[in-house]
């Protein structure tokens, strides 16, 4: 499992989220969230989930024109998981590989069904990863697979370039 740079302990968790400025999140259900999970989730994956959302609330500060969690296109969040490969230094937890994509896209998605038990979403229709026809999934293919491809080209290159210069170790 992908692991970021720190483990938060719950009071680590609330104490950030007291001093954070969400986005189209409220603290006190971040906070709610946070203390229920504590109870449930090994402190590794707390921290992880609690990562993944301050992450994800961080490429949210960089939006204009949404105005609520709904609102936001199935596009943004593979646009999301490429910006935090980038923009968000925390060990390897946002290095983009399908590992990683799900289990952040799984914590978004954690937060959403949270949200909706408590009567304060209503829909996540294009995170539903149970969906036939999931446009989340296939913006994360189209990435990772274009990455993948990539990297086997570059490797494949290198390695017939050693050849060619009679380079073999």
């Amino acid at each position: 499992m992908a692991q970021g740079s720190y483990m938060f302990s719950l009071k680590s968790i609330l104490s950030q989220i007291k001093d954070m400025e969400p986005i189209l999140f409220k603290k006190t259900d971040l906070a709610a969230f946070f203390k229920q999970n504590a109870q449930i989730l090994p402190k590794l994956e707390l921290s992880n989930l609690f990562e993944d959302l301050y992450a994800f609330n961080a490429y949210l500060g960089r939006l204009e024109g949404y105005p609520s969690i709904e609102a936001i296109p199935y596009w943004e969040y593979s646009t999301c998981l490429e910006w935090v490969d980038t923009h968000i230094m925390s060990g390897d937890l946002f290095d983009l590989n399908i590992t990683n994509a799900r289990r952040f896209l799984g914590s978004i998605d954690r937060y959403f069904e949270y949200l909706i038990a408590m009567g304060k979403l209503k829909n996540k229709t294009l995170l539903d990863t149970n969906s036939s026809y999931n446009p989340v999934r296939r913006e994360l293919d189209k990435i990772i697979g274009s990455r993948l491809r990539s990297l086997r080209r570059a490797s494949a290159d290198s390695e017939r370039i050693e050849n060619e210069n009679g380079n073999t170790d």
